[in-house]
């Protein structure tokens, strides 16, 4: 006897092998949760896109989140730094008590982190609300900007080389700047807009990037590296338990 309970999947495809009826599911899910959302602009991200990661259906296969990703380097100071970017991301709501996408961006964390021997590879998200700039704490011990540490130099350079190259004339302070034009936002009325309430990160988030209802978008960046996974992010990767014992 079934129990009720949809099981949701993770699975990461490589866009090149993406159908029309996958691409038209995720432009869709995007449509649901934003605002100004246009399907050339979906198009234009997923081009620069490696990855696509899944939630689905495990009985229907019908696709309930999804995230884009790719891998690239950044100058920093004249020093190329290879990055994992995050692009468009929507998962609904009754999709969010599944791991599976954590698990599915966490490998992918590692298999970087692998794939670089002696290279330090960093994670670089652009938030679009307080509830996406979390998944930081959830991966990383330390990840920047944040409220209870100052940034350090080369987070700092990282941001700042990264907004400046991939937006140029957008990027200030930390913050890709919506320009002219009505850009993809969170819906006003939907859970995403309200905030979480006496969390600092979330609290953290809305100071630095009050506009984010108006598209506003803050750029973070992690070390990916085993030393920074949080105990969350080990369990997901079958890892032991980190020797300090944290979260």
């Amino acid at each position: 006897m079934s129990s009720g309970v949809t099981e949701i999947v993770g699975e990461t495809r490589r866009v090149p092998d993406l159908t029309r009826d996958e691409l038209r599911a995720c432009f869709e899910l995007l449509q649901r949760l934003f605002l100004g959302v246009t399907w050339e602009d979906f198009l234009r991200d997923l081009e620069e896109k490696d990855d696509v990661m899944f939630l689905r259906d495990a009985d229907t296969g019908a696709i309930g989140g999804f995230s884009t990703l790719t891998e690239l380097e950044i100058d920093v100071a004249g020093e190329p730094v290879p990055v994992v970017f995050s692009g468009d991301t929507a998962v609904l709501p009754e999709y969010r008590t599944s791991f599976a996408l954590g698990q599915e961006l966490a490998r992918h964390f590692h298999h970087a982190h692998e794939r670089n021997p002696g290279r330090p590879v960093s994670y670089v998200l652009i938030s679009k609300g307080w509830r996406t700039y979390r998944i930081m704490p959830f991966f990383f011990r330390e990840f920047f900007p944040r409220h209870d540490a100052e940034m350090p130099h080369f987070e700092r350079a990282l941001i700042d080389a990264f907004g400046e190259t991939r937006f140029p004339g957008r990027y200030a302070q930390g913050v890709i700047r919506v320009a002219g034009e009505p850009a993809p936002r969170i819906r006003p009325d939907s859970v995403d807009a309200v905030p979480a309430r006496n969390d600092p990160h979330t609290e953290y988030f809305l100071h630095v990037n009050s506009r984010y209802l108006e598209g506003d978008e803050l750029v973070c960046a992690a070390l990916i590296h085993p030393t920074n996974y949080t105990g969350r992010t080990r369990r997901l990767l079958g890892l032991s338990r980190h020797p300090s014992g944290a979260a």
